[in-house]
């Protein structure tokens, strides 16, 4: 494998560079964006929208390298990501905009009472198991550097 310890530090050196490190952060972002839109769809349905609400709105993920060492998982829309995990408890009156009705379940009417929705518990599912599948991931990818060093 290694004939001499030169050799053994030359490809160590470059199992840490920099395109090599920045290959596992996006290893470790992809990894807690699937088990966060996974554990999301468990939740609410795999289509990832949300049926309550007059646009069809869909809940995304993504994450953002920061720096040498850190990525940032993005809950997108976070509104929403909130909503689906807690719940609403209050109830409002929606109007309708430039005299249209508002069109319900039971046909257009003047305005909509929208009643309280308990939360499903979103945020938390994906939190819950994020350590374990990152580091799942970070072993296959680190395996892989390895692999790539040593024998490429």
């Amino acid at each position: 494998m290694f004939t001499d310890l030169t050799s053994a530090g030359v490809r160590l050196a470059q199992l840490l560079d920099g395109p090599a490190l920045a290959r596992l952060q996006h290893a470790a972002g992809r990894a807690a964006k699937t088990h966060a839109r996974e554990a999301a769809a468990a939740k609410i349905g795999t289509d990832m929208t949300l049926s309550g609400l007059a646009r069809k709105a869909k809940l995304s993920t993504g994450y953002d390298t920061v720096g040498d060492d850190m990525v940032r998982l993005n809950f997108r829309p976070y509104g929403l990501w909130k909503l689906t995990d807690d719940g609403r408890r209050n109830t409002r009156t929606v109007y309708p905009r430039r005299r249209r009705a508002v069109l319900t379940p039971y046909g257009p009417r003047a305005h909509a009472r929208p009643g309280p929705a308990r939360g499903q518990g979103t945020l938390k599912a994906a939190r819950h198991g994020l350590d374990t599948a990152v580091t799942k991931a970070l072993r296959v990818a680190v395996d892989a550097e390895i692999r790539r060093v040593c024998h490429g």
